[in-house]
């Protein structure tokens, strides 16, 4: 939750730490107790409930088995919405992607670089002195963008080639000519 700290208070579509680094606490099974600061995501969970439960994940997964991480990865955040519309709406979308060191987050106004070792509470915007920094992240972001919306395009075009086998079903169904 945020109190404050970037000029809101509670759970507001934002992308910084006070709302996006939280603990994942794992309890239960017959695994080694460990603690551990690495960066993990969403995506992560599923694999590591299916390890636990003895089953292997799809390979169309992207997420990772925390119990076997090895290394940092960087992570991707977003808000494409805000909490009265359940629907993407690509104006309102908000990207980051943070590694151990960096944060660069994208909306629609803004581009923000934070240097996290440094300035781990992300108050000092340093995007327009770390230029090769934020191109760098910048291109990342606009990547995952790109296949984020190529496989949204992917399943309209599903949706839409299903929706239309299920009315010609229903049509001959109730020999309909429409």
């Amino acid at each position: 939750e945020e109190f404050m700290e970037h000029g809101g208070l509670g759970h507001l579509p934002k992308l910084y730490d006070e709302l996006l680094h939280i603990p994942l606490i794992i309890h239960g099974g017959t695994f080694q107790k460990a603690r551990n600061d690495f960066l993990v995501d969403q995506l992560d969970i599923a694999p590591t409930i299916l390890h636990l439960l003895g089953v292997k994940p799809p390979k169309q997964w992207l997420g990772r088995n925390l119990l076997q991480v090895v290394e940092d990865k960087a992570v991707i955040s977003e808000i494409a919405n805000d909490e009265f519309t359940p629907e993407i709406k690509l104006d309102l979308r908000q990207t980051s992607y943070r590694t151990r060191e960096w944060k660069l987050i994208l909306t629609p106004k803004t581009l923000e670089l934070y240097n996290l070792r440094s300035d781990p509470k992300e108050r000092r915007n340093i995007a327009n002195e770390k230029k090769d920094v934020t191109r760098n992240l910048l291109s990342k972001i606009l990547k995952h963008i790109a296949m984020e919306e190529r496989t949204m395009k992917f399943s309209r075009n599903r949706r839409r080639k299903i929706i239309k086998y299920r009315i010609e079903k229903l049509k001959i169904k109730l020999n309909l000519k429409i």
